[in-house]
């Protein structure tokens, strides 16, 4: 379960930002687009903050992936609340490249509900994930 979103102030930092992002978001929605340049969109969960990088993973030869692999811009949004005068948005651009496995084991230190993915073997469902960094370039945020 994801902590509720503290009150954003105007002395808010990018670093500050980004641990809310991990610590308050669940799913965000990933748009990147194909070969031939038409948008989609797929949900993922960021796990982790690697200094002023944002960590996520994927299933490996999906659609999603081969995406990423191929057209590193991407744009991220995310959104809680249940109403729009309480709700808070945000959307964040930037690169995004696959990063080292070992992130995969930093993942599901912090979210052990990761190992549910395939109860019968966790090992399994780990070897089909990879890790991906998004480096922020620009954003904005709804409130």
């Amino acid at each position: 379960m994801r902590k509720e979103i503290p009150v954003l102030t105007d002395d808010l930092i990018k670093e500050k930002f980004l641990d809310i992002i991990v610590a308050s978001f669940q799913t965000m929605i990933f748009a990147t687009i194909d070969d031939n340049n038409h948008g989609h969109s797929n949900a993922a969960d960021i796990e982790l903050r690697d200094g002023e990088k944002l960590v996520f993973s994927t299933i490996v030869n999906g659609a999603f992936y081969n995406r990423l692999k191929k057209h590193p811009y991407i744009s991220i949004t995310g959104l809680k609340g249940d109403k729009t005068m309480n709700s808070l948005a945000f959307t964040v651009n930037g690169k995004v490249k696959e990063v080292d496995s070992s992130y995969l084991n930093k993942i599901y230190e912090t979210h052990p509900e990761m190992k549910d993915i395939d109860a019968t073997d966790p090992d399994s469902s780990k070897d089909t994930l990879r890790p991906f960094a998004i480096e922020p370039i620009d954003g904005q945020v709804y409130y």
